[in-house]
């Protein structure tokens, strides 16, 4: 069985390259990582026109954008919008339909919360800690405990209040939602389970892009620094630590491709399928994670530093390796909420 991606997952893999690379260098990121709002706003109709959004695009074309955006570290709510908010709605929904055209960002909360939902006034008093790309969504997506049903929340509405919290990756922020008798949406979706496991599949092919922009700044640093007279990646304690990164991330590749291509191809998932999204979830994020750190180890001194971009990329490859591993440690997240079979949201 054919396993590799089509030529026209390839022709978007390059286009995706190339627009990030233009659009968001190393030092583009940083500016925009410490600036007021976090992220460039006109990116988002950029993306819509792109087609990042469309809603006929196939899970693996999705991760390929997925890998493209953690390689230059993309911020701005696109992967949960696209994989974790749009799995967690069923199809028919308003919001749901207008991800395509840019008409809404979504925050979407990947672990149940306790909302309680007046039933006869629609409206809820809650406050929601560390939700992902709050502070840039229009609206939240929230799966309740307990239940198929799903919290849509207008984050226009006054009653809804978004606080920005410190995180780890300034690319990626979590906020706190406070909500006082805001009017919140229920929609039931049976197949809500299943973007858990699709998120967790996206999350290691994004991954794969730290770990393979960690590894490329060490080899750049080890081809141009010179120490002693000789290239800096001449020495073994270099050269070895770059070549078992590389080997890290061609197991982890394969292992995320395998869990993308279950998601993509299976229309229910097995126990077998959710062990191994689990598994590659957390093998790539382990494996962006060392592989910044042995980076690390090959700038020396320079990568310590504020200056040097490396950082921005260890934070990422930290952050969502936790939110993998909080994931893979829920028994619901892997038990699903029926059978133990998990069906794939379309």
């Amino acid at each position: 069985m054919d396993f590799s991606f089509s030529p026209e997952q390839d022709g978007l893999r390059s286009v995706a390259r190339d627009f990030l690379s233009d659009t968001l260098p190393a030092h583009r990121m940083a500016e925009l990582a410490n600036s007021a709002p976090g992220w460039d706003p006109t990116s988002w109709p950029r993306l819509v026109g792109l087609g990042w959004l469309d809603a006929d695009l196939t899970f693996l074309d999705r991760v390929v954008l997925a890998e493209e955006s953690g390689a230059a570290l993309l911020a701005a709510p696109w992967l949960g919008t696209v994989t974790l908010a749009r799995d967690l709605l069923p199809e028919g929904n308003a919001v749901r339909d207008a991800i395509a055209e840019g008409g809404v960002r979504l925050a979407a909360g990947a672990t149940d919360v306790a909302l309680d939902v007046d039933d006869g006034t629609g409206t809820a008093s809650a406050t929601i800690v560390g939700i992902p790309d709050l502070r840039w969504a229009t609206h939240a997506v929230l799966p309740l405990a307990g239940s198929d049903r799903v919290a849509v929340i207008d984050l226009d509405d006054d009653r809804a209040s978004a606080v920005a919290l410190d995180s780890l990756d300034a690319t990626r922020p979590v906020g706190t939602l406070r909500l006082d008798r805001c009017p919140v949406e229920l929609v039931v979706n049976p197949a809500r389970a299943s973007a858990v496991m699709s998120y967790l599949a996206a999350l290691a092919c994004e991954a794969l892009g730290v770990g393979r922009t960690a590894l490329a700044l060490g080899v750049e640093h080890a081809g141009t620094r010179v120490q002693f007279g000789k290239p800096l990646g001449v020495y073994q304690g270099v050269s070895h630590r770059l070549a078992h990164t590389f080997q890290n991330l061609e197991l982890a590749r394969s292992l995320s491709y395998r869990a993308a291509w279950s998601v993509d191809a299976h229309p229910t998932l097995s126990a077998v399928d959710r062990a191994l999204i689990a598994g590659a979830a957390l093998r790539a994020g382990a494996m962006a994670v060392e592989a910044c750190e042995d980076t690390l180890q090959v700038l020396g001194g320079i990568g310590m530093t504020w200056d040097h971009p490396l950082h921005r990329w260890y934070k990422r490859a930290v952050s969502s390796y936790g939110v993998a591993a909080q994931l893979v440690n829920d028994s619901k997240a892997l038990d699903g909420l029926g059978d133990g079979t998990i069906p794939i949201a379309a």
